[in-house]
């Protein structure tokens, strides 16, 4: 099931189209929800007794998808860096 989600999350995205999910299991198990945000859920309902529980996971999940995606953005940047500069020709002095 979990690979099915992930596949239609990806494939929404690689679209361009926004993707929620709306079901039990986010509410019952917090931590599914915190999977779903992971996996980049556009948007999750839940029921009014699970909120607060689930708000935590996800919130924790989103900072974690945010430090990641700055740490893969600096290390592109630092890669093409490099190579730019191994590119340069160097100079030569006769």
């Amino acid at each position: 099931v979990k690979a099915a989600i992930s596949h239609a999350i990806k494939g929404a995205h690689r679209n361009g189209k926004e993707i929620g999910f709306c079901g039990q299991a986010p509410s019952d198990k917090p931590e599914f929800a915190g999977f779903l945000v992971d996996l980049g859920i556009d948007s999750i309902s839940l029921t009014p007794d699970s909120v607060f529980k689930a708000l935590e996971i996800v919130s924790k999940a989103e900072m974690k998808r945010s430090i990641e995606k700055e740490l893969n953005g600096a290390i592109s940047a630092k890669t093409n860096e490099k190579d730019m500069t191994q590119d340069t020709p160097k100079k030569i002095s006769a």
